[in-house]
C-alpha cells in the first residue's frame, strides 16, 4: 500500500494543481475570449512536499528490499518513511491553504488529489512502522553518560 502510495503521488503530481479559468463572453451570438491555465505540483513550496513524499517512498523500498541498510542508524527507517511522508503531506496542505482564491484563480482537482494520496500515503506508512518489528523511537535506550 505504501509503496503504491509513492507511485500515485508522483504520478498525480503532473496533474492539473492550481490554475485560472476566464469565462468567454457572448457578443452578438459570437463566443470570444474565455479558457483556462493550470500548472502541476511542481511549482512553488509543493514541490518541496512532493519530493519529501518520493523521499518516504525511496527510504521504504530501500527498507523493503534491502533490510539491513537502516540498522545503524539511530531511528528505523520505517519510522524515517513515515516521518518524511508526514512532513511532506503536511507541508502540502499548508500550501494548499495558503494560495490564493477568487478572480478566477482556485485549486484544481489534482491538488486535491494529491493531498489525499499523501495523507493516506503517510496514514498507511505510520501505521506499517508501528506495526513492524522496528524499535520505536521513543522506546529507545540512551547510552549512558561516562562517569565523571
Amino acid at each position: 500500500g505504501s509503496l503504491a502510495g509513492g507511485v500515485l503521488t508522483f504520478i498525480v503530481s503532473f496533474f492539473p494543481w492550481y490554475g485560472f479559468s476566464i469565462p468567454h463572453e457572448s457578443i452578438g451570438g459570437v463566443s470570444i475570449g474565455g479558457g483556462s491555465y493550470t500548472i502541476s505540483a511542481w511549482h512553488s513550496y509543493s514541490t518541496l512536499a512532493v519530493l519529501l513524499g518520493l523521499a518516504s517512498f525511496i527510504v521504504l523500498a530501500i527498507v523493503v528490499f534491502s533490510p539491513g541498510v537502516f540498522g545503524n542508524f539511530p531511528i528505523g527507517g520505517r519510522f524515517l518513511a513515515a516521518g518524511l511522508g508526514i512532513l511532506g503531506a503536511l507541508l502540502e496542505l499548508l500550501r494548499l491553504l495558503t494560495l490564493h482564491h477568487g478572480d478566477g484563480l482556485s485549486i484544481r482537482w489534482g491538488g486535491w488529489l494529491l493531498l489525499i494520496v499523501m495523507i493516506a500515503t503517510a496514514v498507511a506508512t505510520t501505521m506499517g512502522a508501528l506495526a513492524s518489528e522496528e524499535t520505536k523511537p521513543w522506546q529507545q535506550t540512551r547510552p549512558q553518560a561516562p562517569p565523571i
